[in-house]
């Protein structure tokens, strides 16, 4: 996603998210902070996730350089 989206999206989320917060008599400064932790651990699977789709792709990209083509027909001697 877009830094202008997150930038709208939290920005958005934070209002609704105080104003839920206040509506059921919790503190909104602890709501705040658990949402925008909850957004870093998001963000950190998101790299996690793009660091082993790297890895996978460079491990399909050295099998695929490594086979041999193998020779479709095979020789029988008949004597």
């Amino acid at each position: 996603m877009s830094e202008a989206f997150d930038a709208r999206y939290s920005a958005r989320s934070r209002r609704s998210t105080s104003a839920s917060a206040e509506a059921h008599g919790l503190e909104p400064d602890a709501i705040d902070h658990l949402v925008e932790a909850a957004r870093e651990l998001i963000g950190a699977a998101r790299s996690v996730l793009d660091a082993v789709e790297s890895v996978l792709d460079e491990q399909v990209e050295e099998r695929t350089r490594s086979r041999q083509p193998r020779a479709r027909v095979r020789r029988i001697d008949i004597d």
